[in-house]
């Protein structure tokens, strides 16, 4: 649940988490949030602060008083006095506007995950490997990979030519290597190894014996 009343930013935020597989609904205002809530369960809030019938705190207090659903408060109220009497109230986290959708992402991950609503196998099974354009690297569920240059030329070729097995010889012309196959494998071998691919049936890179590699999402 989104309780925001600025509805671009609340519409901006239910885009981005319907494109990670969430389904949000918005609330515009307090009253009608409890309401929904007395007869619904939801397995996560983003609460604004200012809404035009009751402030955010007493919202929060109000949902501590039956439910123990996690509360992510999400606000352009930056006083530390602020922060603490949300998180007194029962708030589990508290992220500042303008927000990075990316950061709320992660801190949605951390808060359900505490919370217990998922644990670490079911997020296994829902990696996702995304690369963002405009800052030129990779993340697995918000988390940035930590790629060497001729590690990202590798990932980046095989990303744009996604379900392609590539031959060894364009790979290693692609990413600079002059040297023998020996040196691509261990590459290779890193990139898998900080993609986590040793997780069972959740393997991105395959080696196709006698053909390449190839990357699969």
């Amino acid at each position: 649940m989104i309780i925001e009343d600025d509805l671009d930013i609340a519409q901006a935020i239910m885009h981005y988490l319907k494109n990670e597989n969430f389904s949000c609904i918005i609330m515009d205002n307090a009253t009608t949030a409890l309401s929904y809530l007395r007869l619904n369960v939801v397995d996560l809030i983003l609460l604004d602060i200012n809404l035009p019938d009751y402030d955010g705190f007493e919202v929060c207090k109000e949902i501590r008083k039956t439910s123990p659903v996690p509360v992510l408060v999400v606000t352009a109220q930056n006083e530390v006095e602020n922060k603490v009497k949300a998180l007194n109230l029962g708030a589990d986290d508290y992220l500042v506007k303008p927000i990075d959708m990316h950061e709320l992402l992660a801190r949605m991950w951390t808060v359900l995950r505490r919370s217990g609503k998922i644990n670490t196998n079911v997020e296994n099974i829902k990696r996702t490997l995304k690369y963002d354009k405009n800052f030129k690297h990779f993340s697995i569920n918000n988390k940035i990979i930590d790629l060497t240059p001729i590690e990202y030329k590798i990932l980046f070729f095989l990303y744009v030519n996604n379900k392609t097995t590539l031959s060894k010889e364009s790979i290693k012309k692609e990413a600079g290597i002059e040297s023998s196959s020996r040196s691509l494998d261990f590459h290779i071998k890193n990139i898998k190894q900080k993609l986590k691919d040793d997780i069972k049936d959740t393997q991105f890179i395959k080696t196709i014996y006698g053909q390449g590699v190839r990357l699969e999402l």
